[in-house]
This record gives C-alpha cells, sequence and structure tokens, in this order.
C-alpha cells in the first residue's frame, strides 16, 4: 500500500482560494490545507476550518507576497514600498548580499505561527510560499521554531516525484532539500519519503500525471501530493498570476475520488494530523522513533 497526503498550499490567501480548497476536500481527495496567517482570507479560512474539522490545517510561511504579520517598523528589509514583502527574486537576491536581517527574518516567521496558534489551531505541518524555508539561511529558523511549537512535519522534498521527469525548478528544490534532510530528522521532525507537485502545476496537473507519478513511489512510502486549488476572486486576480489553474486543479482534484483512480491504484488518502498517531510504514515508524 501507498499512503498520500493531499495538502493545498495558500489556504487564506483570499476566499475564492479558499471555496475551491473546501470543495476539494468535501467532493475530493484534498485532506491538509496550510493556511497564510497574513492574508487577508485568513478570518475566512478559519471559519471555514471550524465548518470542516476533517480538514487538517498547517502553517504555509510566506515572506515573498502581501504584508507582513509583525509591524512593519520590526521587519523592515523585508518589505518595500506599501509595506509589502519583496516578490521572490527581489528577496532571493536581498538574501544573497546580506539586505535582509535575519533576526527580521525570525520574528516574521515566529508571528506568522503564533499568530495561527492564537486562532485556536494545532498545527500538523510546516512548510513556505515558494519553498523559501529549504534557502541555507532560513533552513534552521524553520527546524528550530517547528520543533519549539511541537510541529511534527516540516516539508522537505528530499525525493520529488515525475512521471514525465523533472523540471529545472523540482531540480533545485529536490537539491536543496537533500541538503537539510539529515538536519531536519536530527531535530525529531517528520518528513514524507516523496513530494509530488512543484512540476506539476498549470496544464501538467491532469488526474492520469498524478497517478502515474504516484506510481513510481516505492510501495510502503508516505508520498505529499502538494496542490493549489482554488477559485478566482478579485483578491486573487489582483496579485498573482497563477489563476485560471486552480480552477482546474479543483476539477481535476475531484475527479480523482470520483472515478476512483487512487484506490484502484492502491493508494490510500491520510493526512499530516492522521500520520502523527498512526504509523503505516517502516520509513516513517524509524522517524516516529
Amino acid at each position: 500500500m501507498r499512503y498520500l497526503v493531499v495538502n493545498a498550499d495558500d489556504f487564506g490567501f483570499s476566499e475564492g482560494i479558499n471555496r475551491g480548497i473546501v470543495e476539494a476536500h468535501t467532493q475530493g481527495v484534498v485532506t491538509s490545507a496550510s493556511v497564510m496567517c497574513h492574508a487577508p482570507g485568513f478570518e475566512d479560512a478559519l471559519q471555514r476550518l471550524r465548518e470542516h474539522p476533517s480538514l487538517d490545517p498547517g502553517v504555509h510561511v510566506t515572506l515573498t507576497v502581501g504584508r507582513p504579520v509583525s509591524p512593519p517598523a520590526q521587519v523592515a528589509t523585508l518589505v518595500g514600498p506599501q509595506s509589502r514583502f519583496h516578490g521572490l527574486y527581489s528577496f532571493l537576491s536581498r538574501l544573497c548580499v546580506g539586505a535582509m536581517n535575519p533576526d527580521e527574518v525570525r520574528r516574521e516567521m515566529r508571528a506568522q505561527i503564533e499568530k495561527f496558534l492564537r486562532a485556536g489551531l494545532r498545527p500538523s505541518h510546516l512548510n513556505s510560499h515558494h519553498h523559501v524555508h529549504l534557502l541555507p539561511s532560513l533552513a534552521r529558523m524553520a527546524r528550530d521554531l517547528a520543533a519549539e511549537f511541537g510541529i511534527p512535519f516540516l516539508r522537505c522534498p528530499y525525493n520529488v516525484i515525475s512521471a514525465s521527469g523533472l523540471t529545472a525548478r523540482e531540480r533545485v528544490i529536490q537539491r536543496l532539500a537533500r541538503r537539510r534532510r539529515a538536519d531536519f530528522l536530527e531535530q525529531g521532525l517528520l518528513l514524507p519519503d516523496n513530494l509530488i507537485g512543484p512540476g506539476l502545476m498549470g496544464s501538467r496537473f491532469e488526474p492520469h500525471s498524478v497517478v502515474a507519478s504516484l506510481n513510481a513511489a516505492g510501495d510502503d512510502t508516505i508520498t505529499e501530493l502538494a496542490c493549489h486549488p482554488g477559485h478566482v476572486d478579485d483578491e486573487l486576480a489582483s496579485t498573482d498570476t497563477y489563476t485560471h489553474w486552480r480552477e482546474r486543479e479543483v476539477r481535476v482534484l475531484i475527479s480523482l475520488k470520483s472515478d476512483g483512480r487512487l484506490a484502484q491504484s492502491g493508494v490510500a488518502l491520510t493526512s499530516f494530523a492522521r500520520l502523527c498517531k498512526w504509523r503505516p510504514s517502516d520509513t516513517l515508524t524509524a522517524q516516529l522513533g
């Protein structure tokens, strides 16, 4: 048996995305969702989590879009005009030249996690927008914060699988993760065996692509499918370029349940929260001790 966590990123980005994620959970195969605690749809996401307690939440730390949870003056090196985060490429370039104050980065990461906790939620997992927590200067912060707050799972895609071959982006993400894996494990954090998703966005996100990628996962392994379902609304359309493809992801995630092809492929759905209580594989059992 192969075990699959279907995790929807960007929960809280906007109400439209929230609706799409909940739809993909109640009618489709989404089991977990990562929450953007700084985003306009955060309060709406909280309400939807109360209405759908079976949806397992975690924290999606975000440092490259939107505004910080911290007062902007306290994270001045992270923000630009209108107190908004620098975009990804500006963020990376500023990080490389030492223009980002590491104390401010840590402060904002902590603030987002604490906001999640103040809402009465218990996070089962931690990851980040654009995978920035895998960068050398941020990885230890993510590791230490996950351990401090008792967050069991940390995304570390050291084995990215794709039936059509890895994209350049996936290779970079995998290389970064492989450098962090031992450190994360030494801290006692739990890591899925495989990740599917970074290269399956857009037109490549199809039922047959997901199933074919899963077929490349070994038996008795745990795979995370990272996805980005949602419905387009004004907030999304004005702040992100990945828009109508999210609608497609909703439909694909629903079809994966309705046509039964995951079960036919010997795949069992689970969530990060359930994995903390249940040890389905030797790999995870070893990690759990």
